[in-house]
């Protein structure tokens, strides 16, 4: 009898260890931080801050983007997978390049894009402060690593209150005549919330170059 109680104390305890694993691998692979869903919709408001070194001037302009997670369906690997619509919803749906597309589907721990043929990884799991990977590995371009940053930091933007984030650096250099940044932002259960892009160069007291942001607006 004792030897019974023992070898199943043994069992309950093995048992418990794999579920706390098994609980411990899902909570830290973060793959609600880019959910696909069927239905998505988020609208971001883009500003494009030009910096125009002729004129000494710098301008700012204003536009929305619209991103829908419109159907899902199983691709020629028999791999459920997405297909996303872009479109900037003020000016008229069906008006000549206003809308483009891609394939957003989730293979080898991975979220991988498809646009136009052209394959990038856009995250990685699990999520983990620090860890990198190569953007460009499924296409011929040169090696591009991505990193991610301020892992499950709470966040306030735009009135909205996001309690835990995750930035992807996508690109970093600075130096004192070249800024170049890229980064997104995605929050846990929505998607990507915030980005921005920089490339400003500075020579002989005048400075050129862009600065665009992307920020979360409206989201379902």
């Amino acid at each position: 009898m004792r030897q019974q109680l023992i070898l199943l104390s043994t069992l309950v305890c093995i048992f418990l260890s794999c579920k706390n694993k098994k609980e411990d691998i899902v909570g830290i692979l973060g793959q609600e931080y880019f959910p696909l869903n069927p239905g998505k919709e988020y609208i971001y408001q883009v500003d494009s801050i030009i910096f125009d070194d002729f004129n000494q001037s710098v301008d700012t302009f204003t536009s929305r983007l619209r991103i829908r997670y419109v159907s899902q369906f199983f691709d020629s690997s028999n791999t459920p997978a997405i297909r996303v619509e872009y479109d900037n919803p003020d000016k008229g749906f069906n008006e000549p390049n206003n809308r483009w597309a891609s394939v957003i589907k989730f293979s080898e721990n991975a979220i991988i894009n498809y646009s136009d043929t052209f394959r990038t990884i856009k995250m990685v799991f699990p999520v983990k402060e620090g860890k990198s990977w190569n953007t460009n590995l499924y296409n011929n371009q040169n090696p591009k690593f991505y990193k991610f940053k301020n892992v499950d930091k709470p966040l306030d933007l735009n009135n909205f209150k996001f309690s835990q984030t995750v930035m992807v650096q996508q690109n970093e250099l600075k130096t004192l005549l070249t800024e170049i940044s890229a980064f997104e932002i995605y929050a846990k259960n929505i998607g990507m919330i915030y980005s921005e892009n920089v490339f400003i160069q500075r020579f002989d007291g005048k400075v050129s170059g862009k600065k665009i942001i992307t920020s979360i607006k409206e989201f379902n």
